[in-house]
């Protein structure tokens, strides 16, 4: 039987895979290899074979056969497909009726048929698998994606991924997605479960893989001047109001999309108790202020015989005390906080 073409858009938030020794691919070339070593490997998964003998015996009648056909049809993308063609999929099956076959909507839980599929596609094995130790492994995607304020390691010599991965199309509604790639999203155990079996889709929410939350959000304070806070004794880090705000010329679907990140994730709570950081990044605008940072950049360690040292990047990343660049925002927490808030207040451009 055919199966549907593939075709992987290109993603903005990660884009390429960075292992820990700072090496890169492209994220299609680990795509394809996570499905080798799902279904093609040695002790593969047996999913894409009890699909193929449930069609091929016809074990199904009705509806139901024509989703195993579907699903079937279509197994490629739905392990491959970025998220647009998962919710494609999930347009076209419920078009169908087929999601209706797996999720009882008005009792809102799972149907026997859709238990069945849940275990057909072996995510539970899966998870506990080395399989899923290798693809949090090279994912290597050090921070919560969903709240940027909790690690997620993945420790080789304990044989341990210590994360989550969150099902951003709900497995128990759509559990034919449970192994899809792009709908693993690496996520702490808080908002796991924060999000449990809520109902996301790409225009409710926002995707990790399919939007940058980075730049349709910022965090921003209150405008308290630096001097008041610094020299009028307003050191109480407490007093400042914290803000994960929408970026300017935004559309409204995106603000809706953060109003409810925010919500479901609550990290108006989260990042209340990070507001040390804040007051720390204020401190350092006013010690190391424009005259400051250019004596620091005509230091040897800048300005060597050779090569410098650190170009102006690391010397915001040291002067902030954490990553500063858009892209290595998933390397550690609060990289996102403070990242904007650096920037808000002149410490780094």
């Amino acid at each position: 039987m055919s199966r549907m073409a593939t075709k992987i858009k290109k993603v903005k938030l990660i884009s390429k895979i960075e292992d820990v020794d700072g090496n890169t691919r492209p994220v299609r070339d680990l795509v394809d290899k996570y499905y080798s070593k799902l279904f093609n490997e040695s002790y593969k998964l047996e999913t894409l074979k009890v699909i193929e003998d449930i069609v091929d015996l016809k074990s199904y009648s009705g509806k139901e056969a024509e989703f195993f056909e579907a699903v079937l049809s279509s197994f490629d993308t739905i392990i491959k497909g970025n998220p647009e063609e998962l919710s494609q999929i999930i347009a076209e099956f419920n078009k169908k009726g087929f999601n209706a076959l797996l999720y009882d909507m008005k009792a809102n839980n799972q149907t026997s048929l859709g238990g069945t599929v849940e275990k057909i596609f072996q995510y539970k094995p899966f998870r506990k698998s080395a399989k899923a130790q290798w693809l949090a492994s090279n994912l290597n995607i050090k921070v919560c994606l969903y709240c940027n304020a909790h690690y997620t390691l993945t420790l080789t010599k304990r044989k341990k991924a210590l994360f989550h991965f969150d099902h951003f199309f709900s497995k128990s509604r759509y559990p034919y997605l449970s192994l899809s790639f792009y709908n693993l999203i690496p996520s702490c155990s808080s908002c796991n479960t924060l999000k449990s079996k809520k109902e996301f889709t790409l225009d409710s929410h926002v995707h990790p893989y399919d939007k940058d939350f980075d730049e349709i959000a910022c965090f921003t304070t209150n405008d308290l001047p630096v001097i008041d806070y610094i020299i009028h004794g307003k050191k109480n880090f407490k007093s400042l109001k914290l803000s994960l705000t929408p970026r300017e010329n935004i559309s409204k679907k995106e603000e809706k999309q953060i109003e409810n990140h925010i919500d479901v994730f609550a990290l108006d709570e989260i990042y209340k108790h990070h507001r040390d950081v804040v007051s720390e990044l204020y401190i350092k605008a006013y010690v190391y202020n424009k005259e400051r940072v250019k004596e620091l950049m005509d230091l040897p360690l800048f300005k060597s015989s050779n090569e410098k040292l650190l170009s102006p990047e690391e010397l915001g990343r040291f002067l902030v005390g954490n990553y500063t660049l858009d892209k290595d925002i998933i390397k550690r927490p609060l990289a996102k906080l403070s990242k904007d808030i650096a920037k808000e207040v002149g410490l780094i451009k």
